[in-house]
């Protein structure tokens, strides 16, 4: 439960900057204007040393991938913000791999391409999310339905019968786990 709500938080706060991208950028959604607007307004604003949205927008998807870890129970998470000489393909790559994060991902992108990044950190983010839920369900061994109450029953297949004649009913068996509280729900509710 813990991962879930840390993954829709941390999603919430993403589809939050998409937003602000559109704001920025003077558009009411993803139109043509929006798409076809090549002005770095939306680069300026992550990458601003007097604002703080870049630095919010790195630490929200390191913190992340730290708390999903932590919640994990061992598994281990990359962080999700890497600098690109933190990255195989241009750690030796002389143009970027002296950049941070915020500048590698964001330098001379439009606003359409910054909120496509964006929109591909949700991504990693469900797949931590999965990765972890994963990794929990193995540990708690999920897959197997474990059971501390079983119940036989019989129902006759009549309400009375004659002495000397066969008894006749289908046999049950009820298991229930005391741990679980199970919900039941038929067209919504």
């Amino acid at each position: 439960q813990k991962a879930r709500e840390l993954t829709a938080k941390t999603i919430e706060d993403l589809r939050k900057l998409k937003a602000e991208f559109l704001t920025i950028s003077g558009a009411t959604g993803i139109d043509e204007k929006f798409i076809n607007d090549h002005s770095s307004k939306v680069a300026y604003a992550m990458m601003d040393p007097r604002g703080t949205k870049g630095k919010d927008y790195e630490n929200l998807l390191n913190n992340y991938a730290k708390e999903i870890e932590g919640l994990s129970m061992g598994k281990k998470f990359e962080k999700l913000a890497k600098a690109p000489a933190e990255m195989e393909e241009f750690k030796n790559d002389k143009k970027n791999a002296n950049k941070d994060f915020i500048t590698f991902t964001f330098e001379n992108t439009p606003p359409i391409a910054a909120y496509a990044s964006v929109t591909e950190m949700e991504s990693q983010v469900y797949a931590y999310e999965a990765i972890a839920l994963q990794n929990l369900a193995e540990i708690a061994d999920a897959g197997t339905l474990k059971f501390d109450n079983i119940l036989p029953m019989s129902i006759p297949t009549a309400a009375s019968g004659v002495a000397g004649s066969k008894y006749e009913a289908k046999m049950y068996i009820g298991a229930s786990n005391a741990g679980l509280n199970p919900t039941r729900t038929m067209a919504g509710k």
